[in-house]
């Protein structure tokens, strides 16, 4: 009944709603059924600001690196030679870590409430299915 994308998308929404990056939620397929909770992701310009920051200050060597390579691969400012390492931070700011612990707690927290409840849909279910089996059945008495 679902793709993977519609999997993918579920995945990408908790991790911004996890990271508090602004976004709005779409349909991607009218006639397709959705997840519940679910829809498409699209980070706002706030958003993709954000996540950027938080992408090249938490690994400000990386991001460097990432950034001049598809400076020189795309040919952008090719006058001006390669990116200096001094425009980015020289390393991760307290700050960057202590929202990185956040959205970690909060991602832990939202996949234990996703797991509860399932737990308890199925369980509300196989309770459902016993009590229809019971209905049908040739048992006058059930004690639960």
């Amino acid at each position: 009944m679902f793709q993977p994308v519609d999997l993918a998308d579920m995945e990408l929404k908790l991790a911004c709603e996890a990271w508090y990056f602004d976004h709005e939620v779409a349909v991607r397929s009218p006639g397709r059924p959705q997840l519940p909770g679910g829809g498409m992701p699209l980070l706002t310009l706030r958003g993709f600001t954000e996540y950027m920051a938080v992408e090249h200050a938490a690994d400000p060597e990386r991001a460097w690196r990432g950034l001049d390579a598809a400076l020189r691969r795309y040919g952008i400012w090719q006058e001006y030679g390669p990116l200096p390492r001094q425009i980015l931070l020289p390393a991760m700011p307290p700050q960057v870590q202590l929202r990185i612990d956040q959205a970690s707690l909060r991602s832990r927290q939202a996949a234990q409430r996703l797991l509860d409840s399932n737990a308890a849909r199925l369980a509300l279910q196989q309770r459902g299915q016993q009590a229809a089996l019971d209905l049908i059945g040739d048992v006058r008495y059930v004690y639960y």
